[in-house]
Protein backbone atom coordinates (compact mmCIF):
# COMPACT_ATOMS: atom_id res chain seq x y z
CA UNK A 1 0.00 0.00 0.00
CA UNK A 2 1.68 3.17 -0.78
CA UNK A 3 0.94 6.49 -0.59
CA UNK A 4 -0.43 10.33 -2.04
CA UNK A 5 1.05 11.24 -5.12
CA UNK A 6 4.85 8.99 -4.76
CA UNK A 7 5.71 6.26 -7.77
CA UNK A 8 5.15 3.24 -6.58
CA UNK A 9 8.00 0.54 -8.12
CA UNK A 10 7.64 -2.71 -8.13
CA UNK A 11 10.94 -4.77 -9.40
CA UNK A 12 10.87 -8.52 -10.03
CA UNK A 13 11.83 -11.55 -12.32
CA UNK A 14 10.49 -15.02 -12.73
CA UNK A 15 12.96 -18.00 -12.47
CA UNK A 16 13.11 -21.66 -11.88
CA UNK A 17 15.16 -24.66 -12.26
CA UNK A 18 13.58 -26.71 -14.22
CA UNK A 19 10.76 -26.58 -17.42
CA UNK A 20 9.35 -29.56 -15.87
CA UNK A 21 5.48 -29.25 -14.74
CA UNK A 22 6.43 -29.70 -11.07
CA UNK A 23 8.62 -26.71 -11.35
CA UNK A 24 7.97 -24.20 -8.33
CA UNK A 25 9.13 -20.75 -9.49
CA UNK A 26 9.13 -17.19 -7.50
CA UNK A 27 9.66 -13.18 -8.05
CA UNK A 28 11.54 -11.38 -5.75
CA UNK A 29 10.38 -7.98 -5.54
CA UNK A 30 11.13 -4.46 -4.08
CA UNK A 31 7.70 -3.22 -3.44
CA UNK A 32 6.95 0.20 -1.78
CA UNK A 33 3.18 -0.28 -1.21
CA UNK A 34 3.88 -3.70 0.29
CA UNK A 35 7.05 -2.44 2.42
CA UNK A 36 5.09 0.74 3.55
CA UNK A 37 2.15 -1.89 4.93
CA UNK A 38 5.43 -3.49 7.12
CA UNK A 39 6.50 -0.16 8.15
CA UNK A 40 3.20 0.58 9.38
CA UNK A 41 2.78 -2.76 11.08
CA UNK A 42 5.95 -2.67 12.51
CA UNK A 43 5.96 0.62 14.36
CA UNK A 44 2.31 -0.46 15.46
CA UNK A 45 3.81 -2.97 17.46
CA UNK A 46 2.10 -5.86 15.05
CA UNK A 47 2.49 -9.62 15.39
CA UNK A 48 5.75 -10.85 14.02
CA UNK A 49 7.05 -7.68 12.60
CA UNK A 50 10.50 -6.26 11.87
CA UNK A 51 11.47 -4.52 15.40
CA UNK A 52 14.53 -3.07 14.02
CA UNK A 53 12.33 -0.93 12.13
CA UNK A 54 10.39 0.13 15.33
CA UNK A 55 13.47 0.94 17.25
CA UNK A 56 14.31 2.91 13.98
CA UNK A 57 10.77 4.85 14.57
CA UNK A 58 11.20 5.20 18.27
CA UNK A 59 14.54 6.83 17.77
CA UNK A 60 12.93 9.36 15.17
CA UNK A 61 11.48 12.70 15.38
CA UNK A 62 8.54 11.58 14.29
CA UNK A 63 7.97 9.76 18.11
CA UNK A 64 5.12 11.95 18.98
CA UNK A 65 2.16 11.67 20.67
CA UNK A 66 0.10 12.83 17.05
CA UNK A 67 1.84 9.84 15.43
CA UNK A 68 0.81 7.63 18.11
CA UNK A 69 -2.70 9.05 17.40
CA UNK A 70 -2.44 7.26 14.16
CA UNK A 71 -1.25 4.11 15.67
CA UNK A 72 -3.70 3.84 17.43
CA UNK A 73 -6.20 4.68 14.92
CA UNK A 74 -4.56 1.66 12.62
CA UNK A 75 -4.81 -0.78 15.25
CA UNK A 76 -8.62 -0.28 16.17
CA UNK A 77 -8.93 -0.88 12.53
CA UNK A 78 -11.31 -4.56 11.40
CA UNK A 79 -8.49 -5.67 9.38
CA UNK A 80 -7.92 -8.93 11.19
CA UNK A 81 -11.19 -10.80 9.87
CA UNK A 82 -10.74 -14.70 9.79
CA UNK A 83 -12.73 -17.38 8.77
CA UNK A 84 -12.16 -21.23 9.24
CA UNK A 85 -12.45 -23.84 6.03
CA UNK A 86 -14.83 -26.86 6.54
CA UNK A 87 -13.37 -29.91 6.81
CA UNK A 88 -9.95 -28.92 7.84
CA UNK A 89 -8.56 -29.87 11.03
CA UNK A 90 -8.40 -26.88 13.34
CA UNK A 91 -5.25 -27.53 15.45
CA UNK A 92 -3.86 -26.84 11.64
CA UNK A 93 -2.50 -23.40 10.44
CA UNK A 94 -4.38 -24.03 7.33
CA UNK A 95 -7.79 -24.40 8.73
CA UNK A 96 -8.18 -20.40 8.96
CA UNK A 97 -8.12 -17.93 5.63
CA UNK A 98 -7.96 -13.89 6.73
CA UNK A 99 -8.99 -10.96 4.96
CA UNK A 100 -5.63 -9.77 5.74
CA UNK A 101 -3.73 -12.71 4.18
CA UNK A 102 -5.99 -11.24 0.82
CA UNK A 103 -5.20 -7.59 1.59
CA UNK A 104 -1.33 -8.42 1.64
CA UNK A 105 -1.41 -10.77 -1.28
CA UNK A 106 -3.37 -8.03 -3.25
CA UNK A 107 -0.79 -5.28 -2.42
CA UNK A 108 2.40 -7.83 -3.44
CA UNK A 109 0.69 -7.61 -7.13
CA UNK A 110 -0.35 -3.78 -7.20
CA UNK A 111 1.60 -0.63 -8.15
CA UNK A 112 -0.79 1.80 -6.91
CA UNK A 113 -3.77 2.64 -4.84
CA UNK A 114 -5.82 2.42 -7.48
CA UNK A 115 -4.77 -0.89 -8.74
CA UNK A 116 -5.35 -2.39 -5.10
CA UNK A 117 -8.75 -1.39 -4.16
CA UNK A 118 -9.53 -3.13 -7.80
CA UNK A 119 -8.14 -6.23 -6.20
CA UNK A 120 -9.94 -5.92 -3.43
CA UNK A 121 -13.62 -5.50 -4.24
CA UNK A 122 -15.84 -7.39 -2.51
CA UNK A 123 -13.21 -9.04 -0.16
CA UNK A 124 -13.68 -6.25 2.81
CA UNK A 125 -16.22 -3.29 2.76
CA UNK A 126 -15.32 -0.54 0.76
CA UNK A 127 -15.44 1.79 4.35
CA UNK A 128 -12.84 -0.30 5.93
CA UNK A 129 -10.61 -0.31 2.73
CA UNK A 130 -10.85 3.65 2.40
CA UNK A 131 -10.15 3.70 6.28
CA UNK A 132 -7.34 1.89 6.56
CA UNK A 133 -5.43 3.42 3.06
CA UNK A 134 -5.75 6.86 4.72
CA UNK A 135 -4.02 6.45 7.20
CA UNK A 136 -1.51 4.36 5.47
CA UNK A 137 -1.24 7.51 3.81
CA UNK A 138 -0.54 9.50 6.85
CA UNK A 139 2.29 7.21 7.02
CA UNK A 140 3.63 7.98 3.45
CA UNK A 141 6.21 10.58 4.53
CA UNK A 142 7.67 9.11 7.55
CA UNK A 143 8.45 5.63 5.37
CA UNK A 144 9.88 7.94 2.92
CA UNK A 145 12.23 9.73 4.86
CA UNK A 146 13.15 6.76 7.55
CA UNK A 147 13.05 3.77 5.06
CA UNK A 148 12.71 4.38 1.60
CA UNK A 149 14.80 7.19 0.71
CA UNK A 150 17.69 5.96 2.73
CA UNK A 151 17.79 2.20 0.68
CA UNK A 152 17.16 3.28 -2.35
CA UNK A 153 20.47 3.06 -3.81
CA UNK A 154 21.25 -0.60 -2.27
CA UNK A 155 17.92 -2.36 -2.36
CA UNK A 156 17.84 -3.11 -6.02
CA UNK A 157 21.27 -4.47 -6.08
CA UNK A 158 20.53 -6.79 -2.79
CA UNK A 159 17.41 -7.86 -4.93
CA UNK A 160 19.51 -8.78 -8.24
CA UNK A 161 22.50 -10.23 -6.62
CA UNK A 162 19.86 -12.18 -4.19
CA UNK A 163 17.87 -13.51 -6.92
CA UNK A 164 21.24 -14.75 -8.61
CA UNK A 165 22.75 -16.39 -6.18
CA UNK A 166 19.29 -18.41 -5.41
CA UNK A 167 19.11 -19.44 -9.54
CA UNK A 168 23.06 -19.65 -9.98
CA UNK A 169 22.44 -22.67 -6.41
CA UNK A 170 19.84 -24.08 -7.82
CA UNK A 171 17.75 -24.51 -4.79
CA UNK A 172 14.16 -24.58 -6.01
CA UNK A 173 15.50 -28.11 -7.84
CA UNK A 174 15.69 -28.82 -4.06
CA UNK A 175 13.01 -27.06 -2.81
CA UNK A 176 10.63 -29.40 -4.96
CA UNK A 177 11.92 -32.28 -3.35
CA UNK A 178 9.81 -31.00 0.10
CA UNK A 179 6.69 -30.36 -1.65
CA UNK A 180 6.33 -34.10 -2.17
CA UNK A 181 7.63 -34.93 1.71
CA UNK A 182 4.83 -32.06 3.31
CA UNK A 183 2.13 -33.54 0.84
CA UNK A 184 1.63 -30.15 -0.34
CA UNK A 185 -0.90 -29.14 -2.98
CA UNK A 186 1.75 -25.88 -4.97
CA UNK A 187 0.59 -25.70 -9.01
CA UNK A 188 3.26 -25.01 -11.03
CA UNK A 189 1.89 -22.18 -12.07
CA UNK A 190 1.61 -19.99 -8.48
CA UNK A 191 4.70 -17.76 -7.93
CA UNK A 192 5.94 -16.96 -5.11
CA UNK A 193 6.09 -13.40 -4.41
CA UNK A 194 9.20 -13.09 -2.44
CA UNK A 195 9.12 -9.07 -0.70
CA UNK A 196 12.31 -7.85 0.46
CA UNK A 197 11.45 -5.36 2.92
CA UNK A 198 14.48 -2.52 3.16
CA UNK A 199 16.09 -1.96 6.58
CA UNK A 200 18.80 0.99 6.80
CA UNK A 201 21.21 -0.42 8.22
CA UNK A 202 24.96 -2.27 8.25
CA UNK A 203 23.89 -5.42 9.67
CA UNK A 204 26.03 -8.48 8.30
CA UNK A 205 23.40 -10.80 8.81
CA UNK A 206 20.85 -10.79 5.97
CA UNK A 207 17.16 -10.91 7.76
CA UNK A 208 16.39 -10.58 10.72
CA UNK A 209 12.01 -11.82 10.61
CA UNK A 210 10.69 -13.83 7.68
CA UNK A 211 7.22 -14.82 7.76
CA UNK A 212 4.89 -16.40 4.98
CA UNK A 213 1.03 -16.34 4.21
CA UNK A 214 -0.49 -17.44 1.23
CA UNK A 215 2.13 -17.30 -2.05
CA UNK A 216 4.25 -14.22 -0.06
CA UNK A 217 7.51 -14.41 1.55
CA UNK A 218 8.32 -11.26 2.88
CA UNK A 219 11.56 -10.73 4.46
CA UNK A 220 12.84 -7.76 6.58
CA UNK A 221 16.24 -7.81 4.65
CA UNK A 222 19.34 -5.50 6.07
CA UNK A 223 20.01 -3.67 2.69
CA UNK A 224 23.84 -3.56 2.93
CA UNK A 225 24.10 -7.35 3.62
CA UNK A 226 25.87 -9.68 0.96
CA UNK A 227 24.96 -12.87 3.48
CA UNK A 228 22.73 -14.59 0.36
CA UNK A 229 23.35 -17.73 1.94
CA UNK A 230 21.11 -16.87 5.67
CA UNK A 231 18.89 -15.24 3.59
CA UNK A 232 17.93 -18.04 1.16
CA UNK A 233 17.42 -20.04 4.33
CA UNK A 234 15.29 -17.92 6.26
CA UNK A 235 13.32 -17.63 2.84
CA UNK A 236 12.78 -21.60 1.81
CA UNK A 237 11.99 -21.76 6.46
CA UNK A 238 9.06 -19.72 5.37
CA UNK A 239 8.23 -20.98 2.02
CA UNK A 240 8.46 -25.16 3.75
CA UNK A 241 5.81 -23.40 6.05
CA UNK A 242 2.97 -22.38 2.74
CA UNK A 243 3.98 -25.88 2.19
CA UNK A 244 3.09 -27.78 5.25
CA UNK A 245 -0.09 -25.53 5.36
CA UNK A 246 -0.99 -26.16 1.73
CA UNK A 247 -1.09 -30.10 2.61
CA UNK A 248 -3.73 -32.18 0.77
CA UNK A 249 -7.06 -32.39 2.87
CA UNK A 250 -6.41 -35.88 3.41
CA UNK A 251 -3.11 -36.06 4.68
CA UNK A 252 -4.26 -33.36 7.22
CA UNK A 253 -7.14 -34.83 8.21
CA UNK A 254 -4.76 -38.67 8.87
CA UNK A 255 -2.39 -36.34 10.42
CA UNK A 256 -4.97 -34.86 13.27
CA UNK A 257 -6.32 -38.73 13.97
CA UNK A 258 -2.65 -39.97 14.06
CA UNK A 259 -2.31 -37.57 16.72
CA UNK A 260 -5.04 -37.92 18.51
CA UNK A 261 -5.30 -41.33 18.79
CA UNK A 262 -1.89 -41.50 20.29
CA UNK A 263 -1.66 -42.84 23.49
CA UNK A 264 1.15 -40.32 24.27
CA UNK A 265 -0.05 -38.01 27.70
CA UNK A 266 1.88 -35.22 25.46
CA UNK A 267 0.55 -35.62 22.10
CA UNK A 268 -1.64 -32.33 22.13
CA UNK A 269 1.96 -30.54 23.27
CA UNK A 270 3.63 -32.53 20.27
CA UNK A 271 0.65 -31.54 17.69
CA UNK A 272 1.19 -28.00 18.63
CA UNK A 273 4.79 -28.24 17.77
CA UNK A 274 4.04 -29.83 14.62
CA UNK A 275 4.58 -26.69 11.87
CA UNK A 276 8.01 -25.54 12.93
CA UNK A 277 9.17 -28.42 14.94
CA UNK A 278 9.00 -30.23 10.71
CA UNK A 279 9.89 -27.12 8.86
CA UNK A 280 13.16 -26.15 10.79
CA UNK A 281 14.34 -29.46 9.89
CA UNK A 282 13.40 -28.94 6.37
CA UNK A 283 15.13 -25.53 6.37
CA UNK A 284 18.30 -26.65 7.93
CA UNK A 285 18.29 -29.95 5.04
CA UNK A 286 17.62 -27.10 2.35
CA UNK A 287 20.89 -25.13 4.11
CA UNK A 288 23.11 -28.16 4.05
CA UNK A 289 22.44 -28.64 0.47
CA UNK A 290 24.17 -25.06 0.20
CA UNK A 291 26.75 -25.47 2.29
CA UNK A 292 27.63 -29.25 2.63
CA UNK A 293 27.12 -29.02 6.59
CA UNK A 294 24.57 -29.18 8.79
CA UNK A 295 24.94 -25.60 11.33
CA UNK A 296 26.61 -26.05 14.41
CA UNK A 297 24.92 -22.78 15.76
CA UNK A 298 21.45 -22.32 16.98
CA UNK A 299 18.60 -23.25 14.09
CA UNK A 300 16.32 -21.35 15.33
CA UNK A 301 15.31 -18.29 17.87
CA UNK A 302 13.51 -20.26 20.24
CA UNK A 303 15.40 -23.45 22.32
CA UNK A 304 12.24 -25.78 22.05
CA UNK A 305 11.74 -25.68 18.58
CA UNK A 306 15.76 -25.81 18.23
CA UNK A 307 15.84 -28.82 20.29
CA UNK A 308 12.80 -30.46 18.72
CA UNK A 309 14.53 -29.64 15.42
CA UNK A 310 17.73 -31.06 15.72
CA UNK A 311 16.37 -34.39 17.61
CA UNK A 312 14.08 -34.67 14.37
CA UNK A 313 16.61 -34.25 11.68
CA UNK A 314 18.09 -37.58 10.87
CA UNK A 315 15.05 -39.42 10.71
CA UNK A 316 13.33 -35.99 8.40
CA UNK A 317 16.04 -36.04 6.16
CA UNK A 318 15.49 -39.91 5.68
CA UNK A 319 12.25 -39.32 4.36
CA UNK A 320 13.16 -35.97 2.32
CA UNK A 321 16.16 -37.70 0.76
CA UNK A 322 14.17 -40.91 -0.15
CA UNK A 323 11.23 -39.35 -1.79
CA UNK A 324 8.67 -40.29 0.89
CA UNK A 325 5.68 -38.44 2.18
CA UNK A 326 4.84 -37.99 6.22
CA UNK A 327 3.09 -40.57 7.04
CA UNK A 328 1.87 -42.95 9.81
CA UNK A 329 5.24 -44.03 10.59
CA UNK A 330 7.24 -40.96 10.20
CA UNK A 331 4.11 -38.97 13.04
CA UNK A 332 4.52 -41.74 15.57
CA UNK A 333 8.27 -41.18 15.82
CA UNK A 334 7.59 -37.45 15.40
CA UNK A 335 5.72 -38.10 19.09
CA UNK A 336 7.92 -40.65 20.61
CA UNK A 337 10.90 -37.66 19.99
CA UNK A 338 8.94 -34.99 21.70
CA UNK A 339 8.08 -37.42 24.42
CA UNK A 340 12.18 -37.60 25.12
CA UNK A 341 12.99 -34.48 24.80
CA UNK A 342 9.80 -32.89 26.31
CA UNK A 343 8.93 -35.00 29.36
CA UNK A 344 7.21 -31.83 31.57
CA UNK A 345 5.74 -30.43 28.79
CA UNK A 346 2.39 -30.47 30.72
CA UNK A 347 3.65 -28.71 33.17
CA UNK A 348 6.41 -26.48 30.66
CA UNK A 349 5.17 -22.54 29.61
CA UNK A 350 6.66 -22.63 26.38
CA UNK A 351 5.35 -25.89 25.63
CA UNK A 352 1.74 -25.07 27.00
CA UNK A 353 1.47 -21.43 25.13
CA UNK A 354 2.45 -23.05 21.95
CA UNK A 355 -1.02 -22.94 21.28
CA UNK A 356 -2.33 -20.03 23.50
CA UNK A 357 -5.78 -18.45 24.32
CA UNK A 358 -5.08 -15.22 25.83
CA UNK A 359 -7.64 -13.52 27.74
CA UNK A 360 -7.62 -10.04 29.05
CA UNK A 361 -9.58 -6.69 30.13
CA UNK A 362 -6.96 -5.02 28.62
CA UNK A 363 -5.82 -4.06 24.90
CA UNK A 364 -5.18 -7.43 23.65
CA UNK A 365 -2.02 -6.26 21.22
CA UNK A 366 -0.20 -5.34 23.54
CA UNK A 367 -0.43 -8.01 26.32
CA UNK A 368 -0.35 -10.77 23.51
CA UNK A 369 2.87 -9.00 22.29
CA UNK A 370 4.51 -8.95 25.95
CA UNK A 371 3.27 -12.68 26.31
CA UNK A 372 4.70 -13.51 22.70
CA UNK A 373 8.23 -11.66 23.64
CA UNK A 374 9.08 -14.18 26.04
CA UNK A 375 7.14 -17.46 24.71
CA UNK A 376 6.31 -18.29 20.72
CA UNK A 377 2.85 -18.96 20.30
CA UNK A 378 2.33 -21.12 16.72
CA UNK A 379 -1.21 -20.57 17.18
CA UNK A 380 -3.03 -18.49 19.58
CA UNK A 381 -6.54 -16.46 19.90
CA UNK A 382 -7.64 -13.72 22.28
CA UNK A 383 -10.53 -12.52 23.76
CA UNK A 384 -11.57 -9.36 25.48
CA UNK A 385 -13.39 -7.91 27.87
CA UNK A 386 -13.28 -10.63 30.92
CA UNK A 387 -16.71 -9.72 32.79
CA UNK A 388 -19.48 -12.17 31.51
CA UNK A 389 -18.20 -13.57 28.86
CA UNK A 390 -18.87 -17.06 29.40
CA UNK A 391 -18.62 -18.13 26.16
CA UNK A 392 -14.76 -18.15 26.25
CA UNK A 393 -14.84 -20.05 29.77
CA UNK A 394 -16.16 -22.79 27.48
CA UNK A 395 -13.01 -22.28 25.46
CA UNK A 396 -10.48 -22.36 28.86
CA UNK A 397 -12.35 -25.04 30.42
CA UNK A 398 -12.00 -27.49 27.31
CA UNK A 399 -8.44 -28.14 27.48
CA UNK A 400 -7.57 -27.49 24.03
CA UNK A 401 -5.18 -24.50 24.75
CA UNK A 402 -2.90 -23.03 27.21
CA UNK A 403 -4.50 -20.32 28.84
CA UNK A 404 -3.26 -17.36 30.32
CA UNK A 405 -5.55 -14.73 31.56
CA UNK A 406 -4.63 -10.66 32.35
CA UNK A 407 -7.10 -8.44 34.91
CA UNK A 408 -6.42 -5.46 35.43
CA UNK A 409 -9.45 -3.77 36.03
CA UNK A 410 -12.51 -3.95 38.27
CA UNK A 411 -10.10 -7.10 40.14
CA UNK A 412 -12.68 -8.45 42.88
CA UNK A 413 -15.31 -8.52 40.73
CA UNK A 414 -14.14 -10.25 38.05
CA UNK A 415 -11.86 -12.86 40.17
CA UNK A 416 -15.36 -13.77 41.69
CA UNK A 417 -16.52 -14.26 38.07
CA UNK A 418 -13.48 -16.50 36.64
CA UNK A 419 -13.62 -18.22 39.99
CA UNK A 420 -17.71 -19.22 39.20
CA UNK A 421 -16.96 -20.15 35.34
CA UNK A 422 -13.72 -21.63 35.40
CA UNK A 423 -13.84 -25.43 36.73
CA UNK A 424 -9.57 -25.38 38.55
CA UNK A 425 -10.41 -21.89 39.88
CA UNK A 426 -13.84 -22.54 42.21
CA UNK A 427 -11.91 -23.39 45.28
CA UNK A 428 -9.05 -20.93 44.95
CA UNK A 429 -9.26 -17.92 47.16
CA UNK A 430 -7.34 -14.79 45.58
CA UNK A 431 -6.91 -11.52 46.42
CA UNK A 432 -8.20 -9.24 44.47
CA UNK A 433 -6.42 -5.90 46.36
CA UNK A 434 -2.80 -7.81 45.37
CA UNK A 435 -0.97 -8.06 42.59
CA UNK A 436 -0.01 -11.93 42.09
CA UNK A 437 -0.01 -14.99 39.35
CA UNK A 438 -1.19 -18.35 39.54
CA UNK A 439 -0.49 -21.19 37.90
CA UNK A 440 -2.03 -25.32 37.52
CA UNK A 441 -1.82 -27.92 35.34
CA UNK A 442 -4.65 -30.45 35.53
CA UNK A 443 -4.22 -33.49 33.12
CA UNK A 444 -2.22 -31.11 30.80
CA UNK A 445 -4.90 -28.27 31.11
CA UNK A 446 -3.05 -24.95 31.75
CA UNK A 447 -4.66 -22.30 33.66
CA UNK A 448 -2.18 -19.01 34.55
CA UNK A 449 -3.89 -15.83 35.55
CA UNK A 450 -2.30 -12.65 36.57
CA UNK A 451 -4.00 -9.87 38.66
CA UNK A 452 -2.53 -6.80 37.98
CA UNK A 453 -3.16 -3.32 39.07
CA UNK A 454 -0.92 -1.43 36.80
CA UNK A 455 -0.93 -3.70 32.77
CA UNK A 456 2.87 -2.27 32.63
CA UNK A 457 3.31 -4.81 35.45
CA UNK A 458 2.54 -7.80 33.10
CA UNK A 459 6.46 -7.78 32.16
CA UNK A 460 7.53 -8.59 35.44
CA UNK A 461 5.23 -11.41 35.32
CA UNK A 462 6.16 -12.82 32.25
CA UNK A 463 9.42 -12.30 33.27
CA UNK A 464 9.11 -14.68 36.60
CA UNK A 465 7.48 -17.00 34.58
CA UNK A 466 10.21 -17.35 32.11
CA UNK A 467 13.35 -17.97 34.89
CA UNK A 468 10.80 -20.43 36.51
CA UNK A 469 10.18 -22.56 33.18
CA UNK A 470 7.81 -25.40 34.66
CA UNK A 471 5.00 -24.33 36.48
CA UNK A 472 4.94 -25.38 40.75
CA UNK A 473 1.84 -27.64 41.53
CA UNK A 474 2.80 -27.03 45.33
CA UNK A 475 2.86 -23.51 45.13
CA UNK A 476 0.70 -22.24 42.69
CA UNK A 477 0.15 -18.58 43.60
CA UNK A 478 3.35 -16.85 42.95
CA UNK A 479 4.63 -13.05 43.33
CA UNK A 480 6.47 -10.99 41.16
Amino acid sequence: MKILFLLFCSFFLTFGCFSQENTIKIHVQNNRIFSLIRFVESVSGGMNTSRQINKIFQKSKYNTPEIYSYITEYNNLNKYVSYQMPGYPTDRLGSYLSTWTTFLTASANSSNFTELKNKLAGTVPNESLENTIAILQKFDPIFEELVWKPTEQNRENQRQSFEKYIAEKQLLQHYTRLKTFFGAVWPSDMVYEVMLNPIPNNEKIFTNQGTAMANIVFLDANVNSIDYASGASVMFHEMSHTLSIQQNLKLQQDIDRWYKNSKSPNKRFAYNLLEEGFVTPAGEWLAKQITNKLSESEWYNDKSIDLYGKAMYSFEEEYIQSGKTIDSVFIAKAISVYDQVFPDAAYDYASQFRKMLCWTDAPEAGVRQTINDVFNSTNSMSANPILEDTETTKMVNSGEYGNIIVVTKDNKKTLEFLKKNILALKKQKFDGNKEFGFSISIDGNAIVLINLKDVNRLKDAISKMKLAKLINQSTPIWYF
